[in-house]
């Protein structure tokens, strides 16, 4: 689709920035059609939270990945860490400064439904950084949480878990997106901490 308004060609860029003001501000907060979002995305540096979701069974510690669909815009038919761009929660009552549950506990809702869910309250933010992508500039955050299935579940929805050391050894065998074997080393080293 083509946007074509009579008068725009020769404008400004501040007539240009104030048109588009206004029309943003006709827009409620949350998800937006793809094409805004990457305007968005090439115009800012987007907030994202990514979360290594992990679960020991047997002395073996297991991450949940998530199953990305041949349909998916940025890497498609792969495996990745659940994440998610952050958006303006639905509520302006905060009083206190919020730690990163609620953002968590969203990815995980976002990527595999209601058959994930925290095991433990703790939620263990191990990395802060900016990064270019295929996406365009984002601000990420990196946690690792507890998970485990929920009942009735007997596996995840949209994802599944996998031995960590065979991971971060082998993350071409998985399809894991880029750089995220790195991120799951990074989140491991830190969980042994605790």
């Amino acid at each position: 689709m083509s946007f074509n308004v009579p008068g725009l060609e020769g404008a400004t860029p501040a007539e240009l920035a104030q048109i588009a003001a206004e029309a943003l501000a006709k827009l409620k907060p949350g998800m937006q059609p793809p094409a805004l979002f990457k305007e968005m995305a090439r115009l800012t540096m987007l907030s994202i939270v990514e979360v290594v979701p992990l679960r020991v069974t047997s002395g073996k510690t297991e991450i949940l990945i998530a199953e990305r669909a041949q349909t998916e815009e940025w890497w498609p038919n792969t495996r990745s860490l659940p994440g998610s761009v952050q958006f303006p929660p639905g509520r302006t009552d905060y009083t206190t400064n919020s730690d990163y549950r609620e953002p968590v506990d969203g990815v995980l809702y976002d990527d595999f439904g209601r058959s994930v869910e925290r095991t433990d309250e703790n939620v263990q933010i191990f990395d802060v950084r900016q990064r270019t992508g295929v996406r365009g500039s984002e601000q990420v955050v990196l946690a690792w949480t507890k998970v485990d299935t929920t009942t009735p579940f007997a596996k995840p929805i949209g994802g599944e878990f996998f031995d960590a050391s065979a991971l971060i050894a082998r993350p071409d065998d998985f399809q894991l997106v880029d750089g995220h074997a790195e991120e799951i080393a990074k989140a491991l080293a830190n969980f042994r901490q605790y």
